[in-house]
């Protein structure tokens, strides 16, 4: 939300700064206008679109339970992004159970809270990598705790099939995925 008023209101200001300039006269906010123009285009091109996600989370929650053959139904795990998620904050909840703090912000799912923490960072994912996918992975091991109960003691087999679902997940979808916006199975 904040984004879109920003923009609207850079908007404005860049309107009313280019009606002041056809008309030779200087505008006080033009250099207030690119700041916040070069501010909201700055973040929009850092983060994948934390929205998108979070409205896609429930159909990729679907694909994940099919594709592991489970027919239980619960409610998603609560869903932290990287975007408007400290570090700070991140690393307090991570401790509590890891036992030590994690030096950058990465994608888990704690079942202890029952909380999806996901890192929506473009400069984070190279080659096909996406925060979908990753979204994906760590709602196999919410899968894997609610529907199966499963034990950390699994630890291997819980990551390898993870990754297996992920992978197979991006094979068969990660085409329809786009950097700027989400185009994936569940529009």
């Amino acid at each position: 939300m904040k984004n879109v008023l920003a923009i609207i209101l850079v908007s404005m200001m860049v309107t009313s700064t280019m009606a002041a300039a056809s008309q030779n006269e200087t505008s006080l906010y033009s250099p207030l206008a690119s700041s916040l123009l070069s501010s909201a285009s700055a973040e929009s091109l850092t983060y994948w679109n934390e929205q998108n996600l979070r409205a896609n989370s429930s159909c990729l929650l679907s694909i994940v339970r099919s594709k592991m053959n489970s027919t239980k139904a619960s409610a998603l795990p609560e869903l932290k992004f990287s975007s408007s998620t400290s570090l700070e904050e991140f690393q307090a909840a991570i401790e509590q159970w890891w036992g030590f703090r994690p030096e950058k912000f990465v994608n888990v799912y704690n079942a202890n809270t029952n909380t999806l923490y996901l890192n929506n960072n473009k400069a984070s994912y190279k080659n096909s990598r996406t925060p979908v996918d990753s979204l994906v992975h760590e709602l196999v091991h919410f899968v894997q705790s609610k529907d199966f109960n499963a034990s950390h003691e699994d630890g291997e087999y819980l990551e390898d099939q993870a990754v297996q679902v992920q992978t197979w997940f991006r094979d068969n979808y990660g085409l329809h995925i786009q950097n700027e916006d989400y185009q994936g199975p569940c529009k």
